[in-house]
């Protein structure tokens, strides 16, 4: 008997590491070389995995097989996703369980069964309660708010998992999650805090270091900290260059081209860009936007429509949410186009439609905005008072990040000249020129500016205003709308 028991001692170990190696460590060093090896290779590697005899009990294969309905979701094999994820659950309650019932969800939302995909997100936070950890209620619930459009809530969450862990790899996971809540919550600052914990810990891929840069250089745009913007961006860009991702590296032209495009400097984005459109090589939503921004600002409207329609006809990304809210940016997109070229029922009719929609708090301000503005324009005037009120007394109870102040006031101002407020104008346009500097947007604040002098009678005020607009030297079409206005005084 005693050298049964001997023999345990020495076969025990020997099962523990059999196991850690097969179902707990290769599966996550198979995701982390996704980048490398593409996300087909990936899959068939876990389902291998998965064909190891489980030694401690079947449920030890739980992550191995969320792991593969995850990446088949992140593929768009949302029906090959299914029985995976549905197999992991089977294997019994686990930390993963909430994060394996809401992976689920996405795979139903992807086959359009909607309300499956509603019950498996309530599965997700009653069983982060029936596991009974901290943790996982934590990662559980800001999953939720961030899904449901709360990133500062979510951000909450997010911190409360990094102070109860000491796992690397939950560490890594949602230090990414948070610094993208705090960019979707509009703070700047925060975002670059949480970016700079990631570029300075040598433990994370050089993908992921390039995805924490670039946020840091959105983030620095936001403030007005330019150089600060394109010393991240072009690490960014170099970092993703070198680990042969083609699609991080566009997604960080984006940046470049946006950063070009804050500062006034449209042919220099034009040319990063590659050209024109459609001559530009660009293939990633992000790069086509900020095109389709600058070609827009030129005055190119059918080249700035053309690069949108595109984007919105590309495969659509893989978890339906994000592909969601990247879609409602390319309407809102369309929309600012119509608005240029006049056409101010078919921009309402975009806008309108996307009323109704789950945004974060930045894109439903933004919209609420120019809907305000547009029905102005339509002569709607009490309805588009009551927003431009309710906007500002959201703004007075807490002030959002300056890219929201800075896109809002520009469309409230239109809207409070279209209803001929004309001091509620200047004012929002006051407010404008106090958040951290866009030269982009001088002309155009400027112009408004302009207008509302000239709309109170002020006549030298107005020229003033004009003339500060083309001060900058940078060629809008606000800037030609500046010259009309100076030609017809």
């Amino acid at each position: 008997m005693i050298w049964v028991i001997i023999a345990s001692f020495a076969v025990l170990p020997a099962m523990f590491a059999y196991t850690h190696l097969i179902f707990h460590y290769l599966p996550r060093r198979i995701l982390n070389q996704v980048p490398r090896t593409g996300r087909d290779k990936a899959i068939e590697r876990l389902r291998t995995l998965a064909r190891f005899p489980s030694i401690l009990g079947a449920s030890e294969k739980r992550t191995v097989y969320y792991f593969m309905g995850s990446e088949l979701v992140l593929a768009r094999r949302y029906a090959d996703a299914i029985a995976p994820l549905q197999t992991a659950l089977d294997l019994g309650l686990g930390r993963e369980t909430p994060s394996i019932h809401g992976r689920l969800a996405d795979a139903l939302e992807g086959l359009g069964r909607m309300e499956e995909a509603e019950e498996e997100r309530r599965k997700a936070l009653t069983t982060a309660d029936d596991v009974g950890m901290e943790l996982t209620v934590a990662m559980a619930r800001g999953k939720d708010a961030d899904r449901t459009g709360r990133p500062e809530e979510a951000a909450g969450y997010y911190r409360e998992v990094l102070e109860q862990t000491n796992s690397p790899s939950l560490i890594r996971l949602y230090r990414l999650k948070l610094t993208l809540a705090y960019m979707k919550a509009g703070d700047p600052e925060q975002t670059i805090y949480w970016a700079e914990q990631g570029i300075n810990d040598p433990t994370e891929p050089v993908d992921r270091h390039c995805a924490y840069r670039r946020l840091a250089g959105y983030a620095c745009m936001t403030l007005g900290w330019y150089e600060d913007a394109a010393t991240y961006l072009q690490a960014s860009y170099e970092d993703a260059e070198r680990a042969g991702n083609h699609e991080a590296a566009e997604q960080t032209l984006a940046g470049l081209i946006t950063l070009q495009h804050s500062l006034g400097h449209l042919q220099e984005a034009i040319n990063l860009a590659g050209g024109t459109w459609p001559s530009t090589g660009l293939e990633t939503r992000p790069a086509r936007a900020a095109l389709s921004q600058c070609l827009l600002d030129m005055g190119r409207f059918e080249q700035a429509r053309a690069a949108m329609l595109e984007s919105l006809g590309d495969k659509p990304y893989p978890i339906p949410k994000t592909d969601r809210g990247s879609r409602h940016a390319q309407l809102v997109g369309l929309a600012l186009v119509d608005i240029a070229e006049g056409n101010i029922e078919t921009a309402a009719d975009l806008i309108e439609e996307l009323l109704g929609e789950n945004h974060g708090p930045k894109m439903r301000l933004y919209i609420q905005s120019i809907w305000a503005f547009l029905l102005a324009e339509t002569l709607r005037i009490k309805p588009a008072t009551d927003i431009m009120d309710a906007i500002d007394a959201e703004f007075a109870a807490k002030t959002p990040g300056p890219t929201t102040l800075r896109d809002c006031y520009h469309h409230l101002t239109r809207a409070a000249l279209s209803t001929r407020d004309f001091r509620r104008a200047i004012h929002y346009c006051e407010l404008r020129l106090a958040v951290p500097p866009h030269p982009v947007g001088m002309p155009s604040t400027y112009c408004l500016l302009g207008e509302a002098y000239a709309g109170l009678g002020d006549v030298d005020k107005a020229e003033g205003a004009y003339r500060q607009g083309l001060s900058y030297g940078i060629e809008t079409i606000w800037t030609n709308r500046i010259r009309r206005h100076l030609e017809d005084a």
